[in-house]
């Protein structure tokens, strides 16, 4: 059964009022707000971070569509991984961190468990993987 694409829909607009309420129901959340005051002194404002953050995973189909339309309402808690994960990394972090197979799929895994403490690490690991690789590639030279 094919449904037809909705009509004078704009998607971007139902998004940007999707993060709103994200962002008014982060700010009344003790955990989040210490977070958000953490990169609110970055100089991107944090609905722009989500909404490009939120870009980006969609389009690379980190999550489900359904996951994303419930985040503004479900329990932050179900989701506090993924919501670190788009809170705490730039738009360019979070695209380097996905554009490395072997690092989408660890973000894969720790968003699975939910486990927002590894999300903090993801830079280190990161940074780690690319040791790794340039090790690994020395070696094969000598």
């Amino acid at each position: 059964m094919n449904i037809p694409p909705t009509e004078g829909r704009n998607h971007h607009q139902d998004l940007g009022r999707s993060i709103n309420t994200l962002i008014e129901r982060l700010n009344a959340d003790g955990f989040f707000k210490i977070v958000i005051g953490n990169i609110e002194t970055t100089e991107e404002p944090l609905a722009s971070r989500l909404f490009k953050n939120l870009k980006i995973i969609i389009n690379d189909e980190l999550v489900s569509q359904l996951l994303i339309s419930r985040l503004p309402t479900d329990d932050l808690n179900n989701h506090k991984a993924l919501l670190y994960l788009l809170i705490r990394f730039t738009t360019v972090e979070l695209q380097s961190f996905l554009n490395y197979k072997l690092l989408r799929q660890i973000i894969i895994i720790i968003l699975e468990k939910n486990d927002y403490l590894l999300i903090n690490q993801l830079q280190q690991i990161y940074d780690n993987l690319v040791k790794l690789i340039i090790m690994k590639y020395f070696h094969k030279q000598n």
